[in-house]
């Protein structure tokens, strides 16, 4: 687990950074952009190799931009496959989760209404990457809790989740048209920072986490917190959540199932929402974990000398 006096330095160099921005520009508006680059900038470089977060943050700055020049489904489920295939090659090679992160954010700036362009929302998700690749460099935690590589057949995995989650995620949250339903993917997006053929052992804390993260977003926004609230505590739950994340209790999910419900909230009214929005990232996971190892068994009846990952 990363040690405290890492996290508050990341807090801090965050908050630096943050404040600013949300003042002169609003925490709807500049905060939450700055969120969607400071999160695969931080959690990339201390998850993995250091010239890989770079690629990771080139490729979703890269995405953005051409999102920008290019509006359209084309271009988005473009980007999102490239995204899923730098996770899948980074995941088996170097090892690592910052292409899943750049995912994660690419997939809220895309989703979210209450998001700005793609044109406006460029440099302000270029300062979030700037930050933080200068404040783990300067700080020297680059790689302080990194993901060891993976078997081919594990990063195969990994990407047949994402990519088959993604989309029933979003073909289900089409279907229920709620404004908050891009939840659902990005709650599952969280499930792919650790390898999918763990989740049968770990099912039961994954599942307790998600529960036990919306209960704790949905106690804090009974009280109607205000915006500025909220982003502080949100940039509190995923340092919390990538401290946590090498841990087997629930702890780390619970804390970016928080962070997600967080960032937008509704008060007592999205109560009903964020449970089944939770359920349903946690069905879909599960559905597609049992689904993915039983074609693996299937191979490996075909072919005896491939055996299921992580066997």
């Amino acid at each position: 687990m990363l040690p405290w006096r890492i996290l508050l330095a990341v807090l801090g160099a965050w908050a630096l950074l943050v404040a600013p921005i949300v003042i002169f520009f609003g925490p709807a508006f500049g905060g939450v952009t700055l969120v969607v680059g400071l999160i695969p900038a931080f959690g990339g470089h201390v998850l993995g190799q250091r010239r890989v977060a770079y690629l990771a943050a080139g490729a979703l700055l890269a995405a953005i931009a051409a999102l920008s020049l290019a509006p359209g489904p084309l271009t988005i489920w473009a980007c999102t496959l490239a995204l899923i295939g730098g996770a899948a090659w980074e995941a088996w090679r170097p090892g690592g989760r910052a292409f899943v992160l750049a995912l994660y954010g690419w997939s809220a700036l895309v989703l979210a209404p209450t998001m700005p362009t793609p044109l406006e929302a460029l440099p302000f998700v270029a300062a979030g990457l700037l930050w933080g690749a200068l404040a783990t460099a300067l700080f020297r935690f680059a790689g302080q809790a990194a993901q060891p590589p993976v078997e081919g057949q594990v990063a195969v995995s990994l990407a047949l989740f994402l990519l088959a989650g993604i989309f029933v995620s979003a073909q289900i949250t089409a279907w229920i048209d709620e404004k908050y339903g891009y939840w659902v993917v990005l709650l599952f997006i969280l499930r792919a920072l650790s390898p999918p053929h763990q989740s049968h052992r770990h099912a039961v804390s994954y599942a307790l986490g998600a529960v036990l993260g919306s209960g704790c977003a949905m106690l804090l926004t009974w009280f109607h917190p205000a915006a500025s609230v909220t982003l502080p505590l949100t940039l509190l739950m995923v340092v919390l959540g990538l401290r946590y994340l090498p841990h087997p209790a629930p702890w780390s999910t619970a804390a970016f199932t928080s962070a997600v419900l967080l960032i937008n909230a509704l008060g007592s009214d999205g109560i009903l929402w964020r449970i089944e929005a939770v359920l349903l990232a946690v069905a879909i996971a599960m559905g597609l974990v049992s689904a993915i190892a039983l074609g693996w068994r299937l191979v490996g009846r075909i072919n005896p000398g491939l055996s299921p990952p992580g066997r």
